[in-house]
C-alpha cells in the first residue's frame, strides 16, 4: 500500500509503504523528484497485523513522521529526528485500534491527534474506538494549526465560545 505524504508542501517527494502480513514499515524516497528512481528505507520489519500508515508532522517540527498501527494492538510513531530521514521508534499505545484511523487536530490545540476504530471480527458489541491525543502543545511545543473562530465547535459550545 502506498500513501502520499499528508503534510503542507511535501508533494510527492516520498511515499510510505507497509505490508500487513510481512510486518514491514518503510518509506520510499523519490530520488531527484522526477519519480523515476526510488530508494526503499525500512523503518521496521518486526511488526504484525498492520492496518494503517500515515506520514504527518506529529511533533510539530516541520518534517514528516510516520504513524503505523495494528488492527488491534500496538500503535507506533517513527519520529523523524533530523528532518533527513533518521527515525526513532516510539510505541504510543499498547492496546489501540488501528484498522482505519484518521489523523487531524481533534483537540483544536494545534497538533495532530489520531482516532481509530477496531477491525470488528470476534469482538462483542459495543466495539471500542480510540482517540490518541497528541500532547505536543500541552507540553510546551508550538502549535502548527490555528483555527478560525467558529470553525470547530466542541460539544455544548456556541459560536461565541469556540477557540
Amino acid at each position: 500500500m502506498l500513501e502520499p505524504p499528508r503534510a503542507r508542501g511535501q508533494g510527492w517527494r516520498s511515499a510510505n509503504n507497509f505490508r500487513r502480513c510481512r510486518a514491514r514499515v518503510a518509506w520510499v524516497e523519490n530520488g531527484g523528484g522526477a519519480a523515476t528512481t526510488w530508494t526503499l528505507h525500512i523503518l521496521a520489519s518486526n511488526k504484525n497485523r498492520l492496518h494503517s500508515i500515515y506520514a504527518s508532522d506529529f511533533d510539530n517540527d516541520g518534517d514528516l513522521d510516520v504513524f503505523a498501527g495494528e488492527s488491534e494492538g500496538i500503535a507506533w510513531i517513527w519520529e523523524n529526528t533530523d528532518g533527513k530521514g533518521t527515525f526513532k521508534e516510539h510505541a504510543v499505545a499498547m492496546n489501540s485500534r488501528g484498522h482505519d484511523p484518521r489523523v487531524g487536530d481533534v483537540g483544536c490545540d494545534g497538533d495532530l491527534d489520531i482516532a481509530g476504530k477496531p477491525w470488528g471480527e470476534g469482538e462483542p458489541e459495543p466495539r471500542d474506538h480510540i482517540y490518541l491525543q497528541n500532547m505536543t502543545v500541552e507540553r510546551g511545543g508550538k502549535a502548527i494549526f490555528q483555527r478560525q473562530k467558529g470553525e470547530i465547535w466542541r460539544a455544548g459550545q456556541t459560536a461565541e465560545h469556540c477557540p
